[in-house]
Parts: C-alpha cells; structure tokens; sequence
C-alpha cells in the first residue's frame, strides 16, 4: 500500500475508551469514518486501546493494515516507555516513520511515552495533541478552579501540548484558550471540527413524526435533561409532543421518575447504534440539547446536518453552533424558555422548514467528512514535516512553581511529596521501586556534594 503521509499511523483512544466500547456504544461506525479515509496515505493503522483482548478481532474486521495494542495492565495511561514501545515493534515490525494522534489529550500517557520511545530509536515521529473538549474546564466546572481534579487535568494537557508538534482543537475557541493558557505560537495549532455525514436524505417538516422532540447523549447532572422533560410537559396537549431519549446514564432514575411526576410523554431507548440514531433524528420533529457546558457536540451538529430543527441551551460549546432564528434556536436553558421555544417551533411548519434547510446547508457545508479529511491530511503532513525537521519539541517532564520559594521548608516539602505521591499512583508496582531507590541516590550525592 502507497502512502502520502508516513508509514504508520498511531491512534492513542481516550482514557478508559476501546474499540469494543465504542462498538457497545453504536459509535464504531462513525469514529472509524475518518481513519478509514486516512488509510489511504499510511501503509498501517496501530490502535492504542484502554480495553483488552477482545478488540483484537475488532480490529482485524477494520482492515488488514489495522492492529491494535491493547492496554489490559489496569493503569490508564501506559508511561513505561521502553515496555510500549517494544510491544509496538512485536506487533508490527520496524518503523520508519510515523505520526501519533491522541483521540483526547486526556489519553496523553500512551502518546508521550511512545513518541519519546520512538524518537530514543531514530525514528521520526509527529505527534498531535487532539483537544476535542477541555478535560480541566469540566473538571473545573463540576469540582471547583482549584480542586485536584480539575489541577492534574491540567497538568496532563499542559505535558502532552509541550510535546506535540501540532495541537487540534474542534473549535477556535478551544485553541484560543489553549493558546492563552499554554503560549501556543499559531503555526502548531489547528481547528478541526468533528465531523458529519452528508449522505442522508432530508425530510421535509410534515413527513416527519409529529410532536416527536429527541435528545441524544449522556444521561448526566451536566446535560441538564430534566429541563427538557418539564418543557415537554408544559405543551398543549394538541401538539402531542413526546421526547425520545437516547443515551443511558447515572441520572436516568431520577428522570424516569420525575417524567411520571410530570405526566410527560418520554420514551427512555437507551443506548443505540449510529444508524439508529441518524434515523431517529432523520424523523424528528425538533432536536433539542439543554446542556450547561460542551466541547463541540456531535449529536448536535449531526441533527442539523439532517435537517431538524434544533433548540439548544446558549451556552458554552452550544450557543456557537447555532445562528439564532436562521439554523436553529438559542434559549437561556431553564425549562421554561425551552417550553416556550418548543411550543412556537412545533405549530409552525413553514418555520421548522426554514429551519432545517438553512441548518442543513450550513452544517454540511463546514462540518462534512470530506472536508474535515482534508483538514485532517493537512495537520498529518504538518506534524510529520515537524517530527523530521531537527527542531523537534521536548516539554520538561517536571516543572516547578517559583512560589515554592516563599513557603518553609515543611511545606515545600509537603508540596514535592504530594506531587511524589501522585506519580506513583501512575506507576505500575515495577517501576515504584526502581525510582525510589534512584531518589535516594540522587539525595545521598547531594548530601556528599
């Protein structure tokens, strides 16, 4: 097989994230869209995968130049550079070349400990750091600016954006906060949106399902679905509006309960395939997402790119996708704006029309596969021109805060500790030992110096 790009192509997956995990989630199809295209210009495609032994078969079902190395050691990220590595050239061979791609920064262990195993072996790597939604701010969000959490998330994707050569995020303001954040110079950094397909045909309103309101996604605190379920329930009775729910989640109880409180007309379907999904939203009356905070969310720009109309929450990561009254709604997010906007949107089907037609147009436009392939292929090239070039990025591996400087010596130490403490956390058993003792000599010919 010819190739444009490099020899291999490494896909790091997201932390706790395999190939039979997305096929349990119906998402198989759709993630591998990209890469099956991508194939064209890597003679191989080696998935990193936090599963075990049965994404082996998964694997082999994607193509003949796909192998998977699955990471079954019970430690997210796998830092042991030289055991990765070697396990990568058992599985496939010598490398000549290759660019390394995180699905999310926060798999980031996987791809720094290959790309500098690679790299110790002469081998030229590119590496791209993917931000699709910004692990730390959500952290943030739900437990605080200065909670653990929400600090080591940063500090993963601060590590894996020192080592990249190109850094992608799905949405300019993604990139604008890393490039705050993290002093990112504009020629290493890209906007790559996710993708849709463009290849389904649109309904006109009437022969859609009447009143039928869908939701897709996780049934968590964050999405806020209940606001949906009290708005469904606030419509007049001749609109016969129903909300379909696909997705499951640690909140579905409590939302089963309170549409039976409510009297809402909600059909709770679960976990579902991709096709499924698009079909659903194919015959949709309206879309509707309520969610506080998103990265650049799929269901949505998928929706529109089926032409439904759709009423989302404005709100970071929503409110951008949408021109209000043109390609769909924005509304506060409290259940009663979403009450009032689905009841004007539902008896208007001149306006639900207009609505999917221009969010149609405009989504396939800028989202579709094809394009975001290209823009895709640029990154790659890019990010291996980087990896061959001699100028080739380390980020340090520990950095210090100058306002240690001010505190005792207790709590500096207390500081260094506590960091010790977590990156031994993160180590397998095996390699706890062998640092330690390093530790130790590094203080004994302190103390002699």
């Amino acid at each position: 097989m010819s190739h444009n790009i490099a020899e291999t192509l490494i896909l790091t997956l997201t932390r706790g994230m395999s190939l039979a995990e997305w096929n349990r989630l119906g998402l198989l199809n759709r993630e591998w869209a990209l890469y099956e295209q991508l194939g064209a210009d890597y003679e191989r495609i080696v998935v990193i995968s936090h599963g075990d032994a049965t994404d082996i078969p998964i694997a082999q079902s994607l193509g003949s130049h796909v192998s998977v190395i699955v990471n079954d050691d019970g430690h997210d990220a796998p830092t042991y550079v030289s055991t990765l590595t070697d396990r990568l050239f058992a599985t496939v061979g010598p490398i000549r070349d290759a660019v390394i791609k995180t699905n999310q920064m926060d798999d980031a262990g996987a791809a720094c400990a290959l790309t500098a195993g690679l790299r110790d072996r002469g081998v030229a790597v590119g590496l791209i750091a993917r931000c699709g939604y910004l692990r730390s701010q959500f952290l943030s969000r739900e437990n605080g600016p200065g909670s653990r959490e929400a600090r080591e998330a940063a500090l993963i994707e601060q590590g894996v954006i020192g080592l990249a050569d190109i850094v992608v995020g799905t949405t300019r303001q993604i990139i604008d906060d890393l490039s705050w954040r993290d002093g990112l110079a504009p020629e290493h950094t890209r906007v790559i949106p996710n993708y849709v397909f463009t290849n389904r045909k649109i309904l006109e309103a009437e022969d859609r399902e009447r009143g039928v309101v869908l939701y897709v996604g996780q049934l968590v605190e964050r999405k806020r679905v209940e606001n949906l379920i009290k708005a469904v329930a606030d419509q007049p009775d001749e609109e016969h509006a129903v909300l379909e729910i696909i997705g499951d989640g640690p909140e579905r109880a409590a939302l089963e309960a309170l549409a039976n409180e409510t009297g809402a007309t909600v059909r709770f379907l679960g976990i579902q395939p991709h096709d499924f999904v698009l079909d659903r939203m194919s015959h949709a009356s309206i879309y509707a997402h309520a969610s506080a905070l998103e990265g650049h969310p799929k269901s949505v720009i998928e929706a529109m790119a089926c032409g439904t109309p759709c009423i989302v929450a404005d709100t970071p990561g929503l409110g951008c996708l949408i021109e209000n009254g043109v390609t769909g709604i924005r509304v506060p997010g409290e259940s009663e704006t979403f009450a009032y906007a689905l009841a004007g949107v539902l008896s208007d089907l001149s306006w639900r029309n207009q609505l999917g037609a221009c969010a149609a147009e405009r989504t396939r436009q800028r989202f579709g596969i094809d394009r975001v392939v290209q823009l895709e292929r640029e990154a790659h090239k890019a990010a291996i021109d980087a990896g061959r070039s001699s100028e080739v990025r380390h980020a340090p591996l520990i950095r210090w805060n100058a306002a240690l400087l001010q505190h005792s010596p207790e709590k500096i130490a207390e500081a260094w500790q506590e960091s010790l403490e977590t990156l031994l956390e993160h180590l397998p058993d095996s390699r706890c030992a062998p640092v330690l003792a390093h530790m130790g000599r590094l203080k004994a010919n302190r103390r002699v110096a």
